[in-house]
């Protein structure tokens, strides 16, 4: 992985790296208007469910979360998980 292009404040063990694609379209519509990457989590901590509104949201992270955007509530697939590891990427689901 080329230097600085990863804080390595997220990178996993190995220098492993989990890079997340939505599906959502206000996602979509927002990496694309970005010339930065977007660093983000998903919507639950581990082995938990997934939160789907914003009240569940900020009642599970609380303070440890800058910003939210509302869309309403979320529906449909789950994003796609790649895991980034010694140049080869891989599908996780």
């Amino acid at each position: 992985m080329r230097k600085e292009v990863v804080n390595s404040l997220i990178l996993g063990p190995n220098c492993t790296l989990g890079i997340r694609i939505s599906s959502h379209p206000f996602c979509i519509s927002l990496a694309k208007q970005c010339n930065i990457p977007i660093t983000t989590t998903s919507v639950n901590r581990k082995g938990e469910f997934p939160k789907s509104n914003t009240n569940d949201i900020s009642e599970s992270f609380g303070n440890s979360i800058d910003l939210i955007i509302d869309d309403g509530e979320l529906s449909g697939p789950a994003s796609s998980i790649y895991k980034y590891q010694s140049g080869s990427l891989n599908k996780l689901r």
